[in-house]
């Protein structure tokens, strides 16, 4: 069935391929249903089989990466609807024959630092749009506001325009108008203007929603010379055609960079100066951003800033409830996108975890500095990054490996910044519901094989989501007035 593949692939008209992915994607982005169970019925002579096909716009994306490799727009078979329903069968056939090649002479460690890793990092958030107008509130507060309040000394604004021609609010202004072209039509070579959206913000123009589209547009020939190979839907999430159509593929990588693409522009604009300035500038903009959150949420009572250390590094704040003391160290690092494959390079996730091992450190050294006896201490290593399965997979591979440098390993736990948002906002609700979560975190330290991560324990306890994110923030329906997010 491999075969099967790539045959059809070889003989299709990829504009047509790629415009019936790109329009498949979009459906499902906006019917919130990033996998399909399809029902299909094949036709062998006088004898029928009776089926199903798991359709995913994960490997949907994919699938189109492998025929922009294959095919070109002057081939004439002009497939279908039904004939991509078969493409995808074909596609999950070869997959398998891929992953067990993936997988073959790996150590058991490695084979967990591929699934734990690469599997949430490719697929989850897809099943988790809703993580999207998350992150777009979130940055709009780290680079926006936060630098401003802050007297930052790097010039996000001029960067930005220095880049895309336009500021940083109105470059975000833009992506995210033209998120809600996207989800409308998939070829944004055809876009018009009716004076409507210019009419919510002097900045939304055909003209200027084509520049912004051109900068996340790549043609075949970079697709198929990307060392990201299909990665590389994250850099250009549309592709220009021989007839030069638009093809938004990816409407949920679009969606990413409604919320990520004015940070990677100001990141890629030091990284290839080689300079660390930003990285550094993104650290102090994090911790100000947990300040923030601790402020809005916690009587000053309840949290406190570690003492620097004359020598060394200690862990960030102190959060206190009536039985327990929360050692928070934060890690704003963000994954390489060579992490965000199925199959991911395993000497770039080993370069990450060093970090997060960093931190394992520097919330035992602060242990032993302010000991406690009146609470239970829980040393929280808090990650920007979303890694979904970072308590349950990540932190017993960061743990044992510098076990022989720490005091103790107990109550040491991982969390992404938007389930420590979570956490934060619960307990300004509820204290005595806050501390449920952290006895049952502790509760779980002998049930490896239970759901452990934040996200999976919180909703056994309350209903309640993230107020701080959706409320609070909220600028994802505050961003442009009169044009709430989607």
């Amino acid at each position: 069935m491999s075969r099967e593949l790539f045959r059809h692939l070889r003989r299709a008209k990829l504009d047509i391929l790629l415009s019936l992915i790109a329009n498949t994607i979009r459906e499902m982005f906006n019917r919130d249903e990033s996998v399909k169970t399809i029902p299909v019925v094949r036709f062998d002579g006088p004898v029928h089989q009776a089926g199903n096909v798991t359709v995913t716009a994960w490997n949907l994306s994919d699938l189109a990466y492998l025929a922009i490799q294959e095919s070109s727009d002057f081939h004439t078979w002009e497939p279908s609807v039904d004939d991509l329903i078969g493409l995808c069968n074909f596609f999950l056939a070869w997959d398998e024959d891929r992953s067990r090649i993936e997988f073959e002479g790996l150590t058991k460690d490695e084979q967990i630092l591929k699934l734990g890793v690469g599997f949430p990092l490719k697929q989850f958030w897809y099943q988790e749009s809703y993580r999207i107008t998350e992150e777009f509130n979130r940055q709009v507060e780290l680079l926006e506001v936060i630098p401003s309040e802050m007297g930052s000394e790097v010039d996000l604004n001029g960067i930005c325009e220095e880049v895309t021609g336009f500021d940083l609010h109105t470059f975000r202004t833009i992506l995210f108008a033209l998120f809600s072209v996207v989800m409308r039509q998939s070829d944004l070579s055809r876009m018009t203007s009716n004076g409507t959206a210019a009419n919510l913000h002097p900045a939304l123009t055909a003209r200027n929603f084509l520049h912004v589209a051109e900068m996340y547009t790549g043609d075949y020939q970079e697709f198929r010379e990307s060392t990201l190979l299909e990665n590389h839907f994250y850099i250009k999430p549309i592709v220009r055609t021989s007839s030069n159509s638009l093809l938004a593929v990816n409407a949920y990588m679009f969606g990413k960079k409604v919320a990520d693409g004015p940070l990677w522009i100001i990141r890629d604009y030091y990284h290839n100066l080689g300079s660390q300035v930003f990285v550094n500038a993104f650290g102090e903009y994090f911790d100000r951003y947990v300040e923030k959150l601790l402020q809005k949420c916690l009587p000053s009572e309840n949290f406190s800033r570690v003492p620097a250390p004359r020598s060394g590094r200690y862990a960030d704040w102190f959060v206190y409830t009536k039985h327990y003391r929360i050692i928070v160290e934060l890690k704003s690092s963000l994954a390489a996108l060579m992490m965000r494959r199925l199959y991911p390079d395993l000497d770039t996730i080993r370069n990450y975890l060093e970090k997060l091992q960093e931190g394992v450190l520097q919330l035992d050294s602060t242990t032993k500095a302010y000991p406690e006896t009146a609470r239970t201490d829980i040393k929280l290593l808090v990650h920007y990054e979303t890694f979904h399965l970072s308590d349950g997979v990540l932190r017993p591979l960061v743990v044992n490996a510098v076990r022989n440098q720490i005091a103790n390993d107990e109550y040491i736990y991982f969390c992404d910044i938007g389930e420590f948002e979570w956490f934060i906002s619960l307990l300004r609700e509820s204290e005595a519901v806050a501390e449920k979560i952290l006895a049952a975190k502790i509760d779980l330290e002998s049930q490896p094989g239970a759901g452990r991560q934040f996200g999976q324990i919180i909703p056994r306890f309350t209903s309640t989501g993230n107020l701080y994110i959706h409320r609070t923030l909220n600028y994802w329906h505050t961003y442009i007035p009169g044009l709430a997010g989607n």
